[in-house]
């Protein structure tokens, strides 16, 4: 009985140890953010929630959101300029009266800029610029106070298997914080894809357009704009490098 006894205590230790092990791994195997805590912080900070209000008569109003971040802040006589970066297509109000108000001019556009910590601004029709080529666009908006801004890196330096990570807000999701790494550089085999697009294993959702995509060093290179899911199961986020316009401070 006391050998049975101890054989069954070594069985459970050994169980235990396993399972100890087990753990371990998967913790160590578990996605880290690279991006060291200040730039992430730094991210969370300059990243915003973009909804767009479209009214009309007889349709009331519709709100369609994506993400951005905050491009520059520069002081004014009375607050500061603030220019909010995003996917084009989510301030594009050419697509979106055609898409939801069967091409008729919406009545009255209202652009709600939202950050983590409540601060909100809004914006109208004239202050907002696309560009379609490379499916990037800004707000341009007043504040009483300053927001920080997310640093421009170098997207000619990212390259394949380089870590990324994103602060976006896909569906009823708030400023959460996703992972991955570079894929695929063009030519993309992906139809309707923006100029230029690369491929990423960030997981994004709708949503997440015009999130910022950024290095290991907080900086900016590109701009969620979409996902694509390929009939053998896999998936992929769709972002794009920044325009050379935006790269020079001249968009």
């Amino acid at each position: 009985m006391a050998l049975t006894g101890t054989r069954r205590r070594r069985g459970r230790i050994i169980r235990l140890t396993l399972l100890a092990l087990l753990v371990w791994l998967a913790a160590a195997a578990a996605p880290t953010i690279a991006a060291p805590p200040s730039a992430v912080s730094r991210a969370l900070a300059g990243t915003a929630r973009i909804d767009v209000y479209l009214s009309w008569p007889n349709r009331g109003t519709v709100n369609v959101h994506g993400t951005g971040w905050t491009r520059s802040c520069s002081r004014e006589i009375l607050g500061w300029s603030i220019v909010v970066a995003t996917a084009g297509h989510v301030i594009d109000l050419a697509d979106l009266e055609q898409e939801l108000g069967d091409g008729k001019r919406a009545d009255d556009v209202r652009v709600v800029v939202s950050y983590a910590d409540g601060t909100e601004l809004v914006a109208e029709r004239d202050a907002l610029t696309v560009d379609l080529v490379h499916d990037y666009g800004e707000v341009r908006l007043s504040s009483l106070y300053p927001r920080p801004v997310l640093p421009v890196g170098r997207p000619e330096l990212t390259m394949p298997g380089t870590p990324l990570f994103t602060v976006a807000c896909p569906g009823n999701i708030r400023f959460g914080l996703y992972e991955g790494c570079l894929t695929l550089l063009p030519p993309l085999p992906v139809r309707g894809a923006p100029e230029n697009s690369w491929l990423s294993s960030i997981p994004v959702g709708p949503g997440a357009s015009g999130a910022p995509v950024l290095d290991a060093d907080g900086q900016v290179v590109a701009t969620v704009v979409g996902l694509v899911n390929w009939r053998w199961g896999g998936g992929a986020s769709i972002i794009v490098p920044l325009p050379e316009t935006v790269k020079k401070g001249a968009f």
